[in-house]
């Protein structure tokens, strides 16, 4: 990158840059995005396999279609994007939940969120752990995997109360047939991009403004947006001069993001008999929870999901350890027939990228107001958006869109021309 001149630097090219940057250009305003990776949408990242599948490494379901302004954009843009079935399965001895098993299950769910959205927001903040009821039975652990690794990418000893609290239901999705990330690429084409140029530092010019050094050079701006992850803030990556102040420091690492992470393969023939994107839980006794995405798209493509200490257990032995994971998680929930037709494509390793290290954010016990923090910092010409920042949406792609849209609006009321 040369030396130039530009009102906004957006650093990172995921869905918050990629929103401000679109309401910069509705503006007329002058911005570049200035990506570390290869190409642009962070976390959300489609690829196609070898027979031609095609499939999401990162963000797959767009929350709440309703409400979702991913969803409506994708509509617009001629993207296949349809509702969920909401076809919930409940796995359980190698066969299907009976309708009285379903049924303890919801009774349990509805305990555990009773529990966790009525402890008073003036009580000290205590993890989801110690407050959600001991005996719900059977499925005890299978309902605390799914609040703790598989919504949040943490145990449940590590989500806090407070924060989980605060998000919106999201219980009900749609998808996108082409892939989610090629939904987000395709709303940043046509934007100034600086792709594979990660920002070293972040410096106070002389006269009013900043200078952004990368590894292709020197960048002055009027102001930046900063949409990097907050566990890469909180790493040290990004060298701030003067350095951020000690609250925004502790925002940061009070927002480490999760461990979430996901075995591609086929299944090939359904031999579960099941319908498309059927989500799939299996009644667990042990920590190693997953969740089945099956019939992707209504395609032999299905996705296991893994959460918190065990998808970080997983990325950290490697590619072989989580299909082998997955392979076993298979045979044990439905039986030897449906290993069989296991087809290995990919695994992915989010909390071992250093670009982003980790899935999505999730707040230390104490940290919720952390997200606050980020959102309303405005010193020396420095704004901050991303999932992590937004009050309800965090953890979402969507949340990140309309923090990234927010932080542009307040940049150009705030920027002169």
């Amino acid at each position: 990158m040369t030396a130039s001149d530009v009102e906004f630097a957006i650093i990172g090219g995921g869905a918050a840059g990629i929103a401000a940057a679109r309401l910069f250009a509705a503006e007329g305003r002058s911005y570049v995005i200035i990506e570390a990776s290869g190409l642009l949408g962070g976390r959300c990242v489609s690829k196609t396999s070898a027979t031609g599948l095609v499939y999401d490494v990162g963000a797959h379901f767009l929350h709440m279609p309703d409400l979702n302004p991913l969803y409506a954009l994708g509509a617009v843009g001629g993207f296949d994007v349809y509702r969920s079935s909401n076809d919930h399965w409940l796995q359980r001895n190698r066969r299907e939940a009976s309708a009285a098993e379903y049924d303890a299950l919801d009774q349990g769910w509805t305990r555990m969120d009773a529990a966790v959205f009525t402890h008073p927001r003036s009580a000290p903040d205590i993890s989801c752990a110690d407050l959600i009821p001991k005996d719900l039975g059977r499925w005890q652990q299978t309902l605390e995997f799914i609040v703790g690794p598989y919504l949040c990418g943490r145990d449940l000893d590590e989500v806090s109360a407070h924060d989980f609290a605060t998000s919106d239901e999201r219980e009900d999705d749609g998808f996108c047939r082409e892939g989610f990330g090629r939904l987000l690429a395709y709303l940043g084409h046509g934007l100034d991009v600086r792709l594979a140029c990660p920002v070293r530092r972040i410096a106070r010019a002389k006269d009013p403004g900043l200078e952004i050094s990368t590894a292709g050079g020197t960048l002055r701006a009027a102001a930046t947006l900063v949409t990097v992850s907050t566990a890469v803030l909180a790493s040290g990556a990004i060298d701030f001069a003067p350095g951020l102040p000690d609250d925004l420091v502790r925002a940061c690492a009070g927002l480490p993001l999760g461990s979430y992470e996901r075995v591609i393969f086929t299944l090939g023939g359904n031999p579960l008999g099941a319908s498309a994107d059927s989500l799939i839980f299996a009644h667990t006794t042990a920590v190693e929870g997953a969740a089945l995405l099956a019939r992707v798209g209504g395609t032999d493509l299905a996705m296991l999901d893994v959460g918190g200490r065990v998808a970080s257990g997983l990325a950290k032995a490697g590619p072989d350890a989580m299909m082998a994971f997955a392979h076993d998680w298979l045979k044990s929930t439905f039986g030897g027939y449906a290993a069989k037709q296991f087809k290995p494509i990919e695994t992915t390793s989010w909390c071992r990228d250093p670009l982003t290290l980790g899935s999505f954010s999730s707040a230390n016990i104490g940290m919720m107001s952390a997200r606050q923090t980020l959102r309303d910092y405005r010193d020396g010409h420095i704004w901050f958006a991303g999932e992590a920042t937004h009050a309800s949406l965090w953890g979402t792609v969507a949340g990140a869109w309309e923090s990234g849209e927010q932080a542009a609006r307040d940049m150009i009321r705030h920027i002169r021309p």
